[in-house]
This record gives structure tokens, C-alpha cells and sequence, in this order.
């Protein structure tokens, strides 16, 4: 037989000591303390945690843990900031996103602006603004639409795309159209299959496939099978290994 979990509810401010609960709805400002294992976290508000476990997690305002957080999915409108590592199926923001250590997610979509001290971990990851990734960025899948400045200290995946908001779609060595802007990615390295960049500064690249799309400026190209470069891109060497 199941354990039965009670729901726990805070309108205006309080706290929640730590355990095992079925729905906690924080609405105003509210704190857990100690350990925290719920089916659903929903907060409107402010809401500040120590370590937490729960199966949803959705914050509308500011959501703060010092600790880890652990979740199927994590929803986050408004800002968030994560002390501890992180894992989770799904990882949702609209607005801020700050991360102190490692995020590790099946699929990150983000919208708006995340800081990760840390390195990131994923299947696929979906950027749209501005990302800011001191560590490594790990993924099978990335892509980057530009709304502002992006600094991502490496780059390691299968397929990543870099292009400004508003550019017309494209598929890897199709016909490409872009804006003029000062949107860009800045990165120390980008390891790809197949990599189509746009806009990116980069000291070194090294995919199978390139593309070097308008607005680069690329220190070194190192490539397997196939380069192309845009005659609005700066590529200082290229090597075919």
C-alpha cells in the first residue's frame, strides 16, 4: 500500500520543516528547511529551500535553494537561483537561471538569461538569449538563438546551430540568410559532428562539418570532411585532418 503524504499549503510567509509531502503550495513568501521529498512543488512568490526532491517543481517569482535539487521537471518563470548540483528530466526558464554547480538534464530550454558556474550536461539543449557557461557544455544537440552577448567557456557535441533571433531557418549546408547585429557567442573551443555557426568567436573549432557562417571570427578550423565559410566570416587557419 502506498504512503499516504499530506499536502501542505502556506499563504503570506512560514516554513515547512523537512519530510516527505505530497503537494507543497507556497504562495507569497515561505521556506523549507532540511531535507525536502515532495510529488510537486508549486511557488508564487518567493520561495527559499535547502536540499529538494520532487517529481515537479514550478516557480513563479524567485525560487532560491543553497542545496541540491533534484526533479522530474523544473519550471521556472521569473528567477531562480540553484546553490547545489542538479538533475532533472526537463529544466524550463523564462527569465534568469543562475546555477552554482552542475546541471545535468535530459532537455534544457531557456529563455532569457542563465548564468552556470559549473558544467551542463544534456541530451538536447535549447537557448534563446543570453547563456553564460563558465564549464564545459555537453550535449548531443545544441541550439543557440542569439537575443544578446553568450560566453560558454567549451563546447562538446553531436550537432550544434548558432544563430541571431529573428534569422531565417536553415538546415546544415542548405541555403542560409542572416542579420546583420551584435549578437554574438564567444567560446575557448567547440568540438562537433556537425557544427553551423553564425556570429560566434571562437579560438578553436573542430567538427567533421562546417559551416562558418557570417559574422565569425574563428582563431582555427579543424575539420574531417567538409568546410564552408562565408565570405562575411573570419577564419585566421583551417586544417583538414
Amino acid at each position: 500500500m502506498d504512503k499516504k503524504l499530506n499536502d501542505i499549503s502556506i499563504s503570506g510567509s512560514g516554513k515547512i520543516a523537512g519530510g516527505e509531502y505530497d503537494n507543497i503550495r507556497i504562495s507569497g513568501s515561505g521556506s523549507m528547511t532540511g531535507d525536502v521529498i515532495a510529488n510537486s512543488v508549486h511557488i508564487s512568490g518567493s520561495g527559499r529551500s535547502e536540499s529538494i526532491e520532487a517529481k515537479e517543481i514550478k516557480a513563479s517569482g524567485s525560487f532560491h535553494a543553497s542545496g541540491r535539487v533534484t526533479a522530474g521537471e523544473i519550471h521556472v518563470s521569473g528567477s531562480a537561483h540553484i546553490g547545489g548540483a542538479i538533475e532533472a528530466g526537463e529544466i524550463k526558464v523564462s527569465g534568469s537561471f543562475h546555477a552554482n554547480d552542475v546541471i545535468s538534464s535530459k532537455t534544457l530550454r531557456v529563455s532569457g538569461s542563465m548564468h552556470a558556474e559549473g558544467g551542463i550536461e544534456a541530451d538536447n539543449v535549447h537557448i534563446s538569449g543570453a547563456a553564460h557557461v563558465k564549464g564545459l557544455l555537453n550535449a548531443e544537440n545544441i541550439e543557440i538563438t542569439l537575443n544578446g552577448a553568450s560566453n560558454i567557456n567549451e563546447i562538446g557535441c553531436e550537432r550544434i546551430s548558432v544563430r541571431k533571433s529573428g534569422a531565417a531557418g536553415f538546415n546544415f549546408f542548405g541555403i542560409f540568410k542572416f542579420n546583420a547585429g551584435s549578437r554574438s557567442l564567444s567560446a575557448n573551443s567547440i568540438e562537433a559532428t556537425e557544427a553551423c555557426l553564425e556570429n560566434t568567436h571562437c579560438a578553436v573549432v573542430r567538427a567533421k562539418r562546417a559551416y562558418i557562417g557570417e559574422g565569425c571570427e574563428i582563431g582555427r578550423v579543424e575539420y574531417e570532411e567538409t568546410i564552408e565559410i562565408h565570405e562575411g566570416a573570419a577564419v585566421k587557419e583551417q586544417i583538414k585532418i
